[in-house]
C-alpha cells in the first residue's frame, strides 16, 4: 500500500438560498461580506488566526454556547496550521491533524520500553498534511489538493471546520469541496492504455449455470458466492484493444451526465453472455507509466489521485520534506488546472 498520495477537490461557493442541485456558483474573486473579504483573505485568516485560537476562543468566535470550563471542553479532533505560502493565486502549506481518544502507550518497538503514555481525551497524535489551493479570482471553481497518509486524510475534518468558519464570516454564502472528477478527467484516463477490466460480483446467466462444469455452483447457491470476471490482453504486458474499450468509454461518459439515464450495471454487456449481471466495474489503466484504477461503483467515491512515494524525499521524521512534496503537488495542480480551466487557463 502506498504511504503518501495527493487527492484533488473542487472549491465551490454558492449563495445560501441557491437550490442544492443548482450550478450557480459564485466567482471566487468576489467580495463575500461587508468587509470586502475575498476567498483568499478568508482562507489566510482561517489558517493564520482562527486555527491558532484556543477551543474557548473558537467557540466564542463562532457564537457557540460555552457551558464548561476551558479544561473540560471535549475536543475529539485537532487541526493546526504550519507555515503558509502564497504565490499569486496559489495558497499552500502544511496542516497538522490528529484525534484524541483513550489513553495509549507510545512504545519503543525495539526495546519494548514505554516512552510515553498519552492522556485520554487531551493528547492527539497529529500528523503533517500538505495542501495546495489554486484560486483564480475570475473563475467560479477553485482546486484543492490534500495529502493522504495510507488510508487517512483530512478532507472531512477540514471541510467541516472551515465551513463553520466561512458561515460565520459570510452568512449569505456556503462553501463546499466536492471531489474533482469531471468528465474530462475520466476521458483522459480512458484515453490511456487499458490493462484490465474487472466485473465485480458477477452473476452468470442461467444457461451457463445449467451447463455447469466442476466447481461452478448450481443456481440455488450462486447467491452465496461472488465471482469476478476479468478481461485482459492475451499477451503479457499488452493492452486491451479500442473495439473493447471505446464502447465502455461511451457509456461511462453517459454515467457522468447530470441527468444520467443508465446505471453502472448498464455500462457494458459481456459479449456472448446475454443475461449476465454484475454490481461494479474496475478498470486498470497505465497512466503515464503508473497503474491507476477507476472504480465505477460510486462516482462520488471516484478519485483522481496520485501516489507520490517514489517522487518525494523524506525527512528524519519519515514524513515528506515540504519542498519535495510541493514540487510534486505543483505539477499535479498544473495538470488539474489544465483539465478544469483548459490548457491556456494556467
Amino acid at each position: 500500500m502506498a504511504n503518501f498520495g495527493l487527492t484533488p477537490y473542487y472549491i465551490r461557493v454558492k449563495k445560501v438560498n441557491t437550490r442544492k442541485d443548482s450550478k450557480e456558483y459564485i466567482r471566487l474573486g468576489g467580495k463575500f461580506n461587508e468587509n470586502a473579504f475575498d476567498l483568499v483573505s478568508i482562507l489566510k485568516s482561517y489558517f493564520e488566526d482562527f486555527l491558532s485560537k484556543s477551543e474557548v476562543e473558537k467557540k466564542k468566535f463562532l457564537g457557540q454556547a460555552i457551558d464548561k470550563g476551558a479544561d473540560e471542553i471535549i475536543v475529539e479532533k485537532k487541526l493546526l496550521c504550519g507555515a503558509i505560502h502564497q504565490d499569486d493565486d496559489i495558497l499552500k502549506g502544511i496542516l497538522h491533524f490528529g484525534e484524541t481518544g483513550p489513553s495509549a502507550n507510545i512504545t519503543n518497538v525495539h526495546t519494548n520500553k514505554i516512552n510515553y503514555k498519552t492522556e485520554p481525551d487531551t493528547d492527539a497524535n497529529t500528523f503533517p498534511y500538505y495542501f495546495a489551493m489554486k484560486l483564480r479570482p475570475e473563475a467560479d471553481a477553485g482546486i484543492l489538493l490534500l495529502q493522504t497518509i495510507k488510508n487517512r486524510g483530512i478532507k472531512t475534518s477540514f471541510e467541516e471546520d472551515f465551513s463553520k468558519y466561512f458561515k460565520c464570516i459570510c452568512p449569505e454564502y456556503r462553501i463546499s469541496f466536492p471531489k474533482l472528477v469531471p468528465k474530462k478527467i475520466v476521458e483522459e484516463y480512458m484515453s490511456k492504455s487499458v490493462k484490465k477490466i474487472r466485473f465485480i460480483d458477477f452473476r452468470f446467466p442461467k444457461r451457463a449455470i445449467d451447463a455447469r462444469t466442476d466447481g461452478l455452483p448450481s443456481e440455488n447457491k450462486t447467491s452465496d458466492v461472488k465471482f469476478e470476471l476479468k478481461m485482459s490482453p492475451s499477451t503479457r504486458g499488452g493492452v486491451l484493444t479500442k473495439d473493447i474499450t471505446e464502447p465502455l468509454l461511451k457509456n461511462i461518459q453517459k454515467l457522468l451526465e447530470p441527468d444520467r439515464q443508465i446505471s453502472v450495471a448498464d455500462v457494458y454487456e459481456v459479449q456472448n453472455m446475454p443475461g449476465s449481471t454484475y454490481e461494479n466495474i474496475k478498470i486498470d489503466i497505465d497512466f503515464d507509466g503508473k497503474l491507476r484504477t477507476i472504480n465505477l461503483q460510486d462516482f462520488d467515491a471516484l478519485k483522481y489521485n496520485i501516489e507520490v512515494d517514489e517522487e518525494i524525499d523524506y525527512g528524519a521524521d519519515k514524513n515528506p520534506t515540504f519542498n519535495s512534496i510541493d514540487s510534486v503537488g505543483m505539477r499535479f495542480l498544473s495538470k488539474c488546472s489544465d483539465v478544469v480551466y483548459g490548457k491556456s487557463g494556467g
